[in-house]
């Protein structure tokens, strides 16, 4: 195996280069360095430098001028890709992130949106329930003929089928803004909002005008 080569290099630049008549001097172009076996690098190193020109000066293995270039090259290669890849994968990251943020960002204005139009319900139900109360009044402090009780009564339907819109409305935010993913997923959420329209009424008191109803309906 060849013995390896070595020179002194100077921190400040600078080769160690020993003339023809055997005094050495500091030479910028390395291809004029020396070239030493590191024991003689480190035997001049230590005898030939003065000690206070010792300082800054150090054994290294040769490297031909060419050779370590490309060695500088092919580090600046690598710290590139390296520095391309970690650039690449910061993108993907970034990208990744960006489309759930936008998920994210999505769900926030559709639950806004809710809550946005559950205020407006309640504003519109407050005032359905102040017109019925009204109609009301009006009722029980008027002497209604039949046109003006008809008119009553087509007044009051329209405004309790207004508040029940209203009110099933709601009903239908507040099972949206509850519900828990394995609900909507065993369609538990589907089936709710179904079953919203195969409620039936159950009378509390007045059953007589119900039954009235179902006569007066079956005879039709």
């Amino acid at each position: 195996m060849p013995e390896k080569q070595f020179v002194l290099v100077h921190q400040d630049g600078g080769y160690f280069s020993v003339n023809d008549g055997s005094h050495w001097i500091r030479v910028a172009d390395p291809l004029a360095a020396t070239i030493l076996s590191q024991t003689k690098a480190n035997n001049i190193l230590t005898n030939m430098i003065k000690p206070k020109e010792r300082n800054g000066w150090s054994v290294q293995p040769w490297q031909p001028p060419d050779t370590a270039l490309e060695q500088s090259r092919k580090k600046s290669q690598a710290k590139d890709a390296l520095y391309a890849q970690a650039e690449a994968e910061q993108k993907e990251k970034a990208a990744f992130l960006d489309e759930w943020l936008a998920k994210a960002e999505e769900m926030k204005h559709y639950y806004e949106s809710l809550l946005e139009r559950k205020q407006q319900l309640i504003e519109e139900l407050r005032n359905v329930s102040a017109e019925l109360c009204d109609i009301e009044h009006y009722v029980e402090f008027t002497s209604l003929n039949a046109s003006g009780g008809y008119r009553a009564y087509r007044m009051l339907k329209e405004r309790l089928l207004r508040r029940r819109r209203i009110k099933d409305e709601l009903l239908c935010i507040s099972i949206f803004l509850k519900a828990e993913p394995r609900n909507i997923l065993n369609g538990n959420l589907a089936r709710q909002i179904t079953g919203l329209g195969t409620r039936e009424y159950g009378p509390r008191v007045l059953t007589e005008l119900f039954d009235d109803e179902a006569s007066s309906t079956s005879t039709k």
